[in-house]
């Protein structure tokens, strides 16, 4: 199991586009999804090779509704507080990140 961090800097040198959000749920331990909302899930797209990103946060209200992400005419840039990403390794052998943070903040 890969142990690797990354700060935002290095998750995304050059900035990020908020392309969606959905909620957080807690998953009991044999991994099916509960009733309980932990957070957001924010979908960011990494400026630099625009891979998409899962950034989760605490926070049950996300900071743009999807209305207002759909009917965005200008990228959305975002960036977070406390963030850290983490490595891992998907079901089909490919190498992610996945990212949480204490705060979202558009920029």
């Amino acid at each position: 199991m890969l142990n690797v961090k990354l700060t935002l800097e290095q998750a995304f040198p050059k900035g990020a586009i908020l392309a969606g959000t959905l909620p957080w749920y807690k998953y009991d331990k044999d991994g099916l999804k509960t009733d309980i909302q932990l957070g957001t899930k924010y979908i960011v797209v990494n400026r630099s090779g625009y891979d998409k990103i899962n950034v989760k946060v605490k926070s049950l209200v996300p900071i743009m509704s999807k209305e207002e992400i759909e009917e965005s005419e200008e990228d959305i840039l975002i960036t977070f507080e406390g963030f850290e990403a983490s490595v891992f390794t998907g079901k089909d052998g490919g190498i992610y990140l996945s990212g949480k943070a204490d705060k979202a903040v558009l920029v």
